[in-house]
């Protein structure tokens, strides 16, 4: 026994030598040898992926020597034999899922679809159901649409079933590649493919159809869910698909959240439809019991667009009222609304209040 733990002692030292200073570990003497090397691996590996903030200098550091690591774990699993391979490609899979976490808090998509390329050449890992939403996660770094897809394909042929977390990963990725900042207008056929493939998906995993070797390899979508893909029908201006996906989530018994009305309001305020907004946006505070400043800035927006200065002024009003303080954001739109429509002295009067707020 003493001995036994001697060896992993040793084991423990090599290891950190080599996560810290990239040192070769030392080769194990016997099958019990080389499962503790295969546990600490995985171990270290653990703790490598809770390392540093997202995207922090110590994350990077922590997922570089993640990566150092898993290397040496996919050269041990290819050497393993017999007995000893069923533990090394259960160990490999373990640390896969470190790594991809790793890789996600990092914002490492790269090092992410390395795994993935890894899985899917068919070699000696296999990628667990728990392994996807930090796949996902770290794709996202990139809005790796293409990879996101590939990736949900490689899930359905191998018929493994994703938890919601996945689901929600990869909505993520495809409803937010419309975002201004990362869809330029030369981009918008590869924007909307994303923002389709998220609507299709979502509907694939409400409903369960598709062909008869991927059903039930996607989970039952939530409230957050429903919520990322209303929001990149939002932004891609689809009014009408918002409005049937928002009766969707409500038939399937899900209730909607500030998030799940935000986008409706803003798309609908953005289209012109404002009668239809300021609906939603009186459902959305008796429902929600709160005021949401983002969902009044669009309307104050859409009603400065179409020259209503005195609905942009009632609206600011409504909000100031249930919030019980000049909100800064909606009187930032509201003087912009007013200096659109030529009401400069109204504009201004509105910034200048803004000094009135006592601070906290």
């Amino acid at each position: 026994m003493e001995a036994t733990l001697s060896a992993a002692a040793r084991e423990s030292a090599l290891a950190e030598a080599a996560v810290g200073a990239g040192v070769k570990l030392s080769e194990p003497k016997s099958a019990t040898a080389d499962h503790l090397w295969l546990d600490l691996a995985t171990g270290v590996l653990e703790r490598l992926a809770a390392r540093g903030g997202r995207r922090s200098p110590e994350a990077r550091a922590a997922a570089a020597r993640a990566q150092q690591l898993f290397a040496l774990l996919v050269r041990r699993t290819s050497a393993a034999r017999d007995a000893e391979a069923t533990h090394a490609r259960q160990a490999l899979s373990d640390a896969a899922v470190s790594l991809l976490d790793a890789c996600a808090r990092s914002g490492d998509a790269r090092g992410a679809r390395a795994v993935y390329d890894l899985a899917e050449s068919g070699g000696e890992l296999d990628l667990v159901p728990d392994a996807y939403a930090p796949l996902f996660g770290a794709l996202a770094a990139d809005a790796d649409v293409e990879g996101t897809l590939r990736a949900l394909d490689f899930a359905r042929a191998n018929g493994t079933a994703l938890p919601v977390g996945a689901l929600n990963a990869a909505l993520r990725v495809l409803a937010r590649s419309w975002d201004h900042v990362i869809c330029t207008s030369d981009q918008n056929a590869y924007c909307r493919k994303a923002y389709v493939a998220a609507v299709e998906l979502l509907y694939e995993a409400k409903s369960g159809a598709g062909d008869k070797d991927f059903i039930h390899t996607l989970p039952a979508p939530n409230e957050a869910s429903y919520d990322m893909t209303l929001a990149a029908l939002g932004c891609a201006g689809d009014v009408e698909s918002a409005k049937e996906l928002f009766s969707v989530m409500r038939a399937a018994g899900g209730r909607p959240t500030e998030d799940s009305y935000r986008p409706l309001v803003d798309v609908l305020a953005r289209c012109g439809r404002l009668s239809e907004a300021q609906k939603v946006l009186r459902e959305m505070r008796v429902v929600t019991g709160r005021a949401d400043t983002d969902a009044h800035v669009a309307v104050i927006r859409g009603l400065g667009a179409r020259g209503d200065c005195a609905g942009v002024l009632h609206t600011l009003e409504k909000l100031e009222r249930a919030v019980g303080t000049k909100d800064v954001a909606a009187r930032h739109a509201a003087a912009d609304a007013l200096e659109h429509n030529g009401e400069l002295v109204g504009a201004r009067n509105l910034i200048d209040e803004l000094w009135e707020i006592p601070s906290a």
